[in-house]
C-alpha cells in the first residue's frame, strides 16, 4: 500500500502550486461570491469559501493579477468536491473545464 503523500502524488497528473490570493466565484443563479485561492494546477484549483459549494455545479473563477499571475485569470470550472472545515469555512476542489 502506498503512503499518504505517495498516494496524493500518484493520483495527481499535474503539479500543484501553492497560492494565497483573493478570487471571486461567479454562479449562474447566485451571482458572485468571494473566495480564497489556495492552490492551482493546469487542471484545477483549491479554494476556501465561507459558504458550501455543490458538487458538480459549474462556476467561473476570477483571479486578479498577483505575485503568481501577471494578468487576470477567468476560467470555467466544475466543483469536484467540497468539505466543511469548521463553522463558516469550506474547502473545495475545482476542475477546470476545457
Amino acid at each position: 500500500m502506498l503512503g499518504t503523500q505517495t498516494q496524493a502524488t500518484y493520483r495527481r497528473c499535474h503539479d500543484r502550486y501553492l497560492v494565497d490570493a483573493a478570487a471571486t466565484l461567479f454562479f449562474d443563479t447566485a451571482g458572485e461570491r468571494p473566495s480564497r485561492l489556495m492552490d492551482v494546477s493546469w487542471k484545477g484549483a483549491g479554494v476556501y469559501t465561507d459558504y458550501p459549494l455543490t458538487q458538480n455545479d459549474t462556476v467561473q473563477i476570477f483571479i486578479p493579477p498577483s505575485y503568481f499571475f501577471d494578468t487576470p485569470v477567468r476560467h470555467h470550472a466544475r466543483v469536484a468536491w467540497c468539505n466543511k472545515i469548521r463553522e463558516n469555512l469550506w474547502r473545495a476542489g475545482l476542475v477546470f473545464e476545457v
